[in-house]
């Protein structure tokens, strides 16, 4: 389980590498769809996320399949219109990888804390 941690309107972006086996294999991304989905609750609908990011739409990167990398990257935007109760919002993410057989493996899990900005403007 991972804890990260962002300020309200940042750019954050954050490497993996998908190792789906006790004996910490790198799984091929041929063909792979890889998710990160961030929700004020885990009961939440996808489609209720407030943070929604793929390989193929768009916030996650797969570089070279073959080597299991993926890159996340949270844009300012992504966070920027987000509203916080006393000084930060907690989310619960995960990251999901959907093979080229449909296979699902859950590759993280872990909270999403978005802190009060200071400066918001950036001309």
């Amino acid at each position: 389980m991972s804890a990260l941690q962002m300020y309200r309107g940042d750019y954050i972006a954050f490497r993996g590498v998908a190792i789906i086996n006790d004996d910490l294999d790198i799984f091929d991304l041929t063909g792979s769809k890889v998710y990160f989905t961030a929700k004020n609750a885990k009961s939440d609908a996808d489609s209720s996320a407030v943070i929604s990011l793929d390989s193929e739409a768009g916030g996650v990167d797969i570089p070279d399949p073959l080597t299991g990398e993926f890159f996340v990257t949270i844009d300012h935007g992504d966070t920027s219109s987000i509203s916080l109760s006393g000084g930060e919002r907690v989310l619960v993410y995960d990251v999901q990888l959907k093979d080229a057989t449909d296979r699902v493996f859950t590759l993280d899990v872990g909270t999403l804390t978005i802190l009060e900005d200071v400066t918001q403007r950036v001309d």
